[in-house]
């Protein structure tokens, strides 16, 4: 039998949550599945760290040029891949990536499926990408919610034909064991001070500016506290501002890109989240998958994640103040800090498996190769299942050829 071949198509801005999921994804395909990545890539702000990861990984990747937000070449680029190559299924991953599809898919007859992360209402840009957005996702064969607000929003907008789909790591990945002393000098970071860090873009929503704001205070009471802040963004020199602004040079350090993950959680002590909106963020998944006890803003699908005074501390988003005593609290009490990374490990290395997110996608998969052989009377390339899907709310144009 044929194998399905699945484009996974992202303009990508670096290598963050959404990339995280279509590298997970990727794989943990199983074989019945020919996964290809592609990536738009915006000659204004090109950044291909995802197509690298495929090449590292000795997966096939393709790289479509886009001049400008609309490009018309970009879109003949995709549609020639699409063609050229037998693509079956057309998987996006944000709005970008959603519009050049949509634009795709009238010119071939590639089944659509979207993964839908938060949209972003902090700026005007943002508010129209998410209306023009919701319109365009009517047009898909099948969307994919990574949290139970973000299906509330996609239901609200009438759309109908969307599933629930956790994001999943590969727990495996931070099963090494790391000596912390040598990682902390790797990151330049002091071996004999409690460290609380945090992974993210530096926008807005990340809510960068009140774990500053709770640090400032830390540092008072406990001046052998050390913080640190990994990953790049629009408000690297805002965030550099505030942090002379509070004086907090000798306490916090600007990490910028992280590449090796585990190798920095396992540098700290304490992982906060201080994110205004998420939906099941990634960052926070290979935080407990390193075993960190963590501190997270009630938002999205983090209270499925992390159980309050159970297996985290869980606060009001953009309080500093909640910050703040969630920190103070697992400085004074590393059992208790200790337990709650225990009890977060446990509770989510199954049920957020990247295989177990695998699975999910490959059923969706299947129901839309199932529908449209059904449609043309054609064969596909696995045996046909006439199971309805169904998900526990519980839960370029230059080829890179394989290495």
């Amino acid at each position: 039998m044929s194998r399905i071949k699945i484009l996974q198509l992202q303009s990508s801005l670096g290598f963050f949550g959404a990339e995280n999921v279509i590298a997970n994804l990727t794989l943990k395909l199983s074989h019945d599945y020919y996964p290809i990545i592609g990536v738009i890539d915006n000659c204004y702000n090109s950044r291909t760290e995802l197509h690298a990861f495929a090449q590292d990984h000795h997966i096939d990747s393709v790289l479509f040029p886009c001049k400008s937000a609309i490009d018309l070449g970009t879109v003949r680029s995709l549609v020639n891949f699409i063609e050229r190559n037998g693509i079956h299924i057309l998987h996006t991953h944000g709005y970008k990536s959603d519009f050049y599809a949509w634009l795709a898919s009238k010119k071939t007859k590639v089944s659509t499926i979207a993964t839908c992360h938060p949209w972003l209402y902090s700026s005007w840009k943002g508010k129209l990408y998410a209306k023009t957005d919701s319109r365009i996702l009517g047009s898909f064969d099948h969307l994919v919610a990574v949290s139970h607000t973000v299906l509330s929003d996609l239901q609200k907008c009438g759309l109908t034909n969307v599933s629930l789909i956790a994001n999943g790591l590969d727990f495996s990945r931070f099963s090494k064991p790391f000596d912390p002393v040598q990682s902390r000098r790797c990151f330049q970071l002091p071996a004999d001070k409690t460290i609380i860090g945090t992974t993210g873009r530096l926008d807005i929503e990340k809510g960068h500016k009140f774990f500053i704001q709770a640090a400032q205070r830390v540092v008072q009471k406990y001046p052998q506290t050390h913080f640190v802040i990994a990953g790049t963004g629009s408000l690297e020199n805002e965030l550099r501002a505030l942090i002379r602004h509070y004086r907090l040079d000798p306490y916090l350090t600007l990490a910028g890109f992280i590449d090796d993950i585990p190798k920095y959680l396992s540098a700290l002590d304490i992982f906060v989240l201080p994110s205004l909106t998420e939906g099941s963020p990634m960052a926070l998944l290979e935080a407990i998958a390193a075993k960190k006890a963590v501190i997270a803003s009630r938002v999205g699908d983090i209270q499925h994640l992390i159980k309050h005074n159970r297996s985290g501390i869980l606060v009001r988003p953009g309080n500093s103040d909640g910050l703040y005593n969630a920190m103070v609290e697992l400085i004074a009490d590393p059992q208790k800090a200790n337990r709650f990374a225990q009890c977060s490990y446990r509770d989510a290395c199954d049920e957020y498996s990247a295989k177990n997110m695998a699975n999910k996608y490959e059923q969706i998969y299947q129901m839309l190769m199932t529908i449209k052989a059904d449609a043309v009377n054609e064969p596909i390339g696995f045996e046909q299942s006439s199971k309805t899907v169904q998900f526990s709310e519980k839960n370029g144009q230059k080829r890179v050829a394989k290495k």
